[in-house]
Parts: C-alpha cells; structure tokens; sequence
C-alpha cells in the first residue's frame, strides 16, 4: 500500500503511473476520454491508516488488485455529472464502495471526477470493532462492494 506521504500534480498518464507505482500502489490506469490529462493526487501513509485523494479531468479506467491485509472504504467527493461505475454497476454520490477485499478493483470515472479511499489494517480495524461491540460488522463489511 501507500509506503510514504505525496502530493502532486500531473499533466500526463505516464508520470502519475509511475508516481503510484513508486508509492506502492498497484494499479493499472488508462485514459478513456480525448483531451490533455489533468491530475492531482495526495497520498497519506499514517501506519495502519492510509490515505489516497485523487482527481481527474477525464475519464479513466482504474484496474488492479486489492492490498492484502487491508479494507478499503472508497467514496466520491466531487463528480461532473455521470456516476463511477464499479464493476459494470453505477454507484451513488454517497455510498462506500471497494469495501469487499476479495473483489479486484474496477473502476470507470467520469470526466471531473475526484475520490478519496481510505485503506484500513484488516487486523487493526477487526480489533476495534471487536473493543466497541461490533465485531459482526467487519463480517458484514467483507460481503460488500
């Protein structure tokens, strides 16, 4: 996962690559609309919380696997216009999604569309839950995309 803390920005596909790939982050992503690439991303290494808010001016494909050992709770913070799709579905403004660790990560952004995901130690957050007396919710959790 995210090894280290970053911000950038980005002005084409091949360096924001290898910018997460440098990061830990092993995703494929592929530009799906015309036009010059514009993009920022923050990642957030805090231990076993880490942090990633990306943006992009067009629309992307985002392919790979899921970390092991790790929840990811993935939402949208800004979009214009036509909703993420994850896995072939529609998503709504305001839902969790990428939550299940056994599903691989497939996303299809709409142009202006900017998300942030939060990646929780499975360890840790199964242990916090089991301290405040929802233990069932981890299990819950990895039944949900």
């Amino acid at each position: 996962m995210v090894n280290r803390t970053f911000l950038g920005q980005f002005r084409d596909l091949n360096s924001f690559d290898s910018t997460i790939a440098r990061l830990g982050i092993p995703n494929k992503i592929n530009q799906m609309s015309r036009g010059s690439l514009s993009s920022r991303l923050m990642a957030v290494n805090l231990g076993p919380l880490q942090l990633l808010q990306i943006d992009f001016n067009q629309a992307m494909v985002i392919r790979g696997s899921k970390p092991a050992g790790y929840f990811l709770f993935a939402m949208t913070m800004a979009q214009g216009g036509k909703m993420l799709k994850s896995h072939g579905r529609d998503t709504s403004p305001n839902c969790l999604y990428g939550v299940n660790p056994n599903y691989d990560i497939y996303l299809l952004t709409p142009p202006r569309y900017q998300f942030a995901v939060l990646s929780v130690g499975q360890d840790y957050f199964l242990q916090f839950l089991q301290r405040i007396g929802l233990a069932s919710l981890g299990d819950r959790l990895q039944n949900q995309n």
